[in-house]
């Protein structure tokens, strides 16, 4: 590990007792100074400022959690200004990308260089480090989460000191990859990207019974397939889902089969469209709403969904929202919650004007029936000991975090709960 010396000041833009709000609004903290580091020097300074002051310190981007995840009264680093593609290897097909790169901005500027991430959600305002730390993803059986792709990274740790995990450190590296802000500030990330490509969507409105017919070969036979089931007419607004005329709503399903094609962009017919990628992917969902997401191994993603689409019907027809379930490949990142296993991860949001936190605690019952492990951007009920039951590597993972963070600074309450000894 390396250092460079650096006096207790904040040169980078710093307010001091300032509010912030996450993107849903239900997560509210003040911190005694919200600092906007403009390179990683001012990270440095911001993290040993930190430091010299026995403050905590928190990472955030553009706070699309709903998760106390960047809440502090110490010190919070915004690392929107830390932006844009710094290095493209066109040979390894690696690029680094500044760590409060928006996942779009990544995407057009990937394009022009004629890249492409290989996969990514259908809401791409995160910041790319704070997406990949978290477990973001998107879909396709044959596709990882968006950190499975990182192959370095630099960070500043609980000691202010500028630190690169590489692939030579593999567990360091799997610990790091969704690490929850717990090891440091990343101030860059090396991603392994593909040539860009262009996409085809073809949507389709399937009952719960057309869907129980090709549960398995709509997911076998194209390269991303995910759905949005729907419970009640009201269910396709609230998430911005455009319905064609005629088409019936209730207990059927918003289906999106993706497959890779030649460009150019154009509109196929009625259903069906090519673009580039990440325009096909995104998706535009205004919120808010609150959202919680768990993972099941992929071969019980029927026998689950058929459980909550009973609990949506006969015990709580209040709730309005619709449930989507994603197919994703394992992966090897010690906190992911796909972690060498395929899995499913089903979302599910709560109607503000309902009971939603009682609602979806009984959906976090059937979940954790089934060894689920959260999306942790997201709601989730999760404690240390419940961890530590699902997620095999928690404690090599946590023994990581204390080598980067022996003090831990950057343990807030929520991570507080999860790693303080």
């Amino acid at each position: 590990m390396s250092s460079s010396s650096s006096e207790a000041t904040l040169s980078a833009p710093t307010t001091r007792d300032a509010s912030w709000t996450n993107w849903a609004g239900n997560i509210t903290s003040t911190p005694a100074y919200s600092v906007e580091p403009r390179n990683e020097d001012e990270v440095v300074e911001a993290v040993r400022f930190a430091i010299a002051q026995n403050l905590p310190v928190r990472v955030v981007g553009t706070g699309h959690s709903w998760t106390g995840l960047g809440a502090t009264d110490g010190v919070q680093i915004n690392v929107s200004k830390l932006s844009g593609l710094r290095v493209v290897d066109r040979e390894r097909k690696r690029v680094a990308v500044a760590a409060g790169t928006s996942i779009f901005d990544a995407c057009e500027a990937l394009w022009e260089e004629g890249f492409s991430l290989k996969n990514q959600g259908d809401i791409d305002v995160q910041t790319i480090a704070g997406a990949a730390s978290t477990g973001t993803h998107g879909s396709g059986i044959t596709l990882a989460n968006i950190a499975s792709s990182i192959k370095r990274i630099r960070l500043v740790n609980g000691l202010g000191e500028l630190v690169e995990i590489t692939e030579d450190e593999p567990e360091l590296l799997r610990a790091a990859r969704i690490s929850l802000g717990t090891l440091g500030v990343f101030v860059e990330i090396e991603l392994e990207v593909t040539d860009r490509y262009y996409l085809e969507e073809e949507v389709t409105f399937p009952s719960w019974d057309e869907l129980l017919e090709k549960w398995d070969s709509n997911v076998q036979e194209n390269l991303h397939s995910s759905f949005f089931w729907f419970p009640t007419p009201e269910s396709p607004s609230l998430y911005d889902l455009e319905i064609p005329e005629g088409v019936t709503v209730t207990d059927h399903a918003h289906l999106r089969r993706i497959n890779k094609v030649e460009g150019p962009a154009r509109v196929v017919d009625d259903s069906r469209r090519v673009d580039r990628n990440y325009l096909i992917y995104h998706g535009t969902f205004t919120g808010p709403y609150f959202e919680f997401e768990y993972f099941i191994p992929a071969d019980r993603a029927l026998e689950v969904m058929t459980r909550l689409r009973e609990i949506v019907t006969n015990e709580n027809p209040e709730e309005l929202y619709p449930i989507q379930p994603r197919w994703i490949k394992g992966d090897d990142a010690y906190l992911s919650p796909c972690y060498k296993q395929d899995s499913v991860g089903i979302s599910i949001s709560g109607n503000a004007s309902t009971d939603y936190l009682a609602y979806l605690q009984k959906m976090d019952g059937v979940f954790q029936a089934y060894g689920g492990r959260p999306h942790w951007g997201k709601f989730h009920f999760f404690n240390r000991a419940k961890a530590q039951e699902v997620f095999p590597e928690f404690d090599k993972f946590n023994s990581i975090r204390r080598e980067f963070d022996p003090n831990d600074i950057f343990l807030n309450e929520l991570t507080g709960e999860l790693f303080r000894d």
